[in-house]
């Protein structure tokens, strides 16, 4: 239960820091990363564009512009995407990624990269997570909101969607939908 407590607000906290940083999309350029390649620096909007979302969902999803953000310490840029679930109840879903391209090669150095952020975050939330095959290098959904944690070669990315407020199953399957789409986007561009 506190083990719980401690990802929520770890998970909330995160969140909340990389919301709070404006972004300058023509600050960013890709640098050496764990691999020794230049990773290419992407926008979320690249990877997982509104109509996108939108057809694999089924609701009229829009990009937020205004909530798009980076940090480029932890090397992580998000997008808030909004859409009603129903007429009553509009949610925001997040796509947010770590990118060892946006990180600095000091950073990277020092062994903080996209890969040591997931397993970190795989090995700490063992018991909670269901394990997703055929998706990426490796990939997991929480068991408790259906939220997917991805991780491609330089990028871990998180997608936090939801299709049914009620049911962590739809959520996942939503998110892992969504998931294959950005992986599928990526593998092209890169």
């Amino acid at each position: 239960m506190k083990k719980m407590g401690v990802l929520a607000a770890w998970t909330f906290c995160s969140i909340l820091l990389v919301l709070s940083v404006s972004c300058n999309k023509n600050e960013i350029s890709g640098k050496t990363s764990d691999s020794g390649k230049t990773s290419r620096v992407f926008m979320p909007e690249e990877l997982l564009s509104s109509s996108d979302a939108s057809e694999i969902s089924g609701f009229n999803v829009s990009a937020e512009s205004s909530a798009l953000s980076k940090d480029p310490q932890s090397g992580i840029i998000s997008e808030t995407y909004k859409y009603d679930i129903n007429e009553s109840n509009t949610v925001h879903g997040l796509f947010q990624m770590e990118e060892n391209g946006f990180k600095s090669a000091e950073t990277i150095k020092k062994g903080n990269t996209a890969r040591y952020s997931f397993e970190t975050e795989m090995k700490f939330s063992k018991a909670e997570i269901t394990m997703v095959n055929n998706l990426g290098d490796q990939a997991f959904t929480f068991n408790n909101n259906g939220q997917l944690h991805m991780l491609y070669k330089d990028y871990y990315i998180i997608v936090a969607f939801d299709a049914d407020a009620y049911t962590n199953a739809k959520n996942a399957q939503l998110n892992i939908n969504l998931g294959h789409r950005i992986l599928a986007n990526l593998k092209e561009k890169i």
